[in-house]
C-alpha cells in the first residue's frame, strides 16, 4: 500500500511543476513586474522579484553585498524625473523541474533635470540570471552580471 500512494504524489507533485513555456511566460512577468517598479522609482519594488538569498556577481566575477541596493537605487533615482526600464530575455534554458536561467539584456534610463536641461543615463547590461520556482512565485537567485555600460544621451535623447 505505501507504493500506490508514493506514486500518487510523485505524481502530483509532477504534474505541479510548471512546463518551461510556463516558467518563461512567468519570468517575463517578474521582469515587467520590476520594470514597472522602476517606472515608479520603487527600489523595493524592484527587488522584489529576488529571493531572500539571492547573490549578485559583477562582471570579474565579485560578489556584491546585497545589503546597499536598495540604496544604490533610491540614489539612482533620486530627483528622477522619469525611469524606464527594459529587459529582454535572449534565451530561456530549464535547469530543473522548478528552476532556469535566463540570458537578458536590461536597459534602465533614468532622465534628471541639470542646469543644462534635462538629462538622461542609460545603463545598459547583459546577465545571466539563475530563477527558481518557490512558493512566493519565481524569484531570482543568481544575477551573473555579464557586461555594463553607462552613457550619458543628448538632451530628448532616447532609445
Amino acid at each position: 500500500m505505501k507504493y500506490p500512494l508514493l506514486l500518487l504524489l510523485v505524481v502530483l507533485a509532477a504534474g505541479a511543476w510548471a512546463s518551461p513555456s510556463e516558467g518563461r511566460s512567468a519570468i517575463e512577468k517578474e521582469y515587467a513586474r520590476e520594470a514597472d517598479a522602476a517606472s515608479l522609482h520603487f527600489a523595493r519594488g524592484m527587488l522584489s522579484i529576488r529571493s531572500a538569498d539571492c547573490q549578485v556577481f559583477t562582471p570579474t566575477g565579485q560578489r556584491m553585498n546585497p545589503d546597499g541596493d536598495a540604496d544604490r537605487l533610491r540614489l539612482l533615482f533620486r530627483n528622477a524625473l522619469a525611469v524606464q526600464e527594459k529587459v529582454t530575455i535572449r534565451s530561456f534554458h530549464p535547469t530543473g523541474p522548478q528552476a532556469a536561467t535566463c540570458l537578458i539584456d536590461d536597459r534602465i534610463e533614468v532622465t534628471k533635470m541639470t542646469a543644462r536641461g534635462p538629462r538622461t543615463m542609460a545603463v545598459q547590461s547583459q546577465s545571466q540570471d539563475d530563477w527558481a520556482e518557490t512558493p512566493l512565485g519565481w524569484r531570482q537567485k543568481a544575477v551573473h552580471v555579464l557586461r555594463q555600460h553607462v552613457e550619458i544621451l543628448s538632451t530628448g535623447q532616447h532609445r
